[in-house]
């Protein structure tokens, strides 16, 4: 009984410990994440530009590539950059789950944000395939809403995806703002 009672006992000041409970935070949330989100969106695009052959020119098959480097690059160093920022944005606090809630939420905008922001990349070299003849919008749109509602006209993306990145990076840190807002009221009146 007196194991059992110790090992209670270490998980409860495992759970009370910030920096031990955030460090598993860090690692399933932000390393992981650098690592995988690079080489998921750049294997997919390859399968992609691999299965549509006929569908696509090489002009796209180059910005599909361009872009998939670009964003890889971009999403793993804010994630990579952001899970260092984590420890020291919490250790600040007593409560520590609602800043890094926060933290995260900011962080998923400035990847969703990079998403929106350089896929003009991949758009710029659409575009450039449908004026030189190639049929790509059925195969490459099928089941993205977005373009089905551009009228899978990528020139129209080029311009209305930076914006959407900005709307939607600036409600990602209005929702992290209000909880960080939060935390900061709480810890004011606890003096």
């Amino acid at each position: 009984m007196k194991k059992i009672n110790q090992l209670i006992e270490n998980y409860l000041t495992w759970s009370n410990d910030s920096k031990k409970f955030i460090k598993i935070f860090q690692i399933l949330f932000y390393y992981i994440p650098a690592i995988l989100i690079p080489l998921g969106v750049f294997i997919k695009t390859i399968e992609l530009l691999i299965e549509g052959g006929e569908y696509l020119s090489i002009i796209l098959m180059i910005f599909g590539i361009i872009w998939a480097l670009v964003f890889g690059y971009f999403s793993f160093n804010i994630l990579w950059r952001r899970a260092k920022d984590l420890l020291s944005e919490v250790d600040t606090n007593k409560y520590f789950v609602i800043p890094a809630l926060a933290h995260y939420i900011r962080t998923s905008g400035e990847v969703i944000g990079a998403v929106c922001f350089t896929f003009p990349i991949l758009l710029i070299g659409l575009q450039i395939s449908a004026l030189l003849g190639y049929s790509y919008v059925d195969y490459l749109f099928d089941g993205m809403p977005l373009m089905e509602n551009l009228g899978g006209l990528p020139i129209i993306g080029i311009f209305i995806l930076p914006l959407y990145g900005y709307f939607v990076l600036l409600f990602a840190k209005v929702i992290s703002e209000s909880l960080t807002a939060v935390v900061d009221i709480a810890n004011n009146t606890r003096k």
